[in-house]
């Protein structure tokens, strides 16, 4: 039964890697055309409007990249820290200890898991909205 459920969050472990991965080059794609057609957006809004506060909202509109890429750069170091921590956390048993500290122990390992995997999928939900809302202020 232990053997099941170990194969089950591994599974679900790599299932929510793929998706972390996914949603990192997602996000690097969505920067690259926010980078590349902002700056068409903006030459174009100051060419019609001609003001001088264009070059406000220019500037506005820079802070305001550099502050969701600087969110975005947050949640990888976010996603590559949690990868380390578990690395860290998966140590061989010792084979001469007792079963129940062996049992405490798989527990243990096992809720770390649990408790990584749950941060992994906050984190996909996170950058899955953080992503459709870019777009969505990127298609208007």
């Amino acid at each position: 039964d232990m053997d099941l459920q170990e194969e089950g969050s591994k599974r679900i472990h790599g299932g929510l890697e793929e998706l972390s991965n996914i949603l990192q080059k997602t996000q690097s794609k969505i920067n690259r055309i926010k980078a590349s057609c902002g700056s068409l957006t903006s030459l174009l809004k100051v060419r019609i409007t001609g003001r001088s506060d264009s070059s406000t909202s220019l500037n506005g509109n820079s802070d305001k990249l550099q502050t969701e890429v600087a969110a975005t750069e947050t949640t990888e170091n976010t996603t590559e820290n949690i990868s380390s921590d578990e690395v860290e956390g998966e140590k061989p048993e010792n084979k001469s200890k007792p079963i129940k500290s062996d049992l405490d122990k798989a527990l243990d390992t096992n809720l770390s898991r649990l408790d990584i995997m749950i941060e992994k999928a906050e984190n996909a939900q996170y950058s899955m909205a953080h992503q459709t809302k870019q777009m969505r202020k990127f298609l208007k």
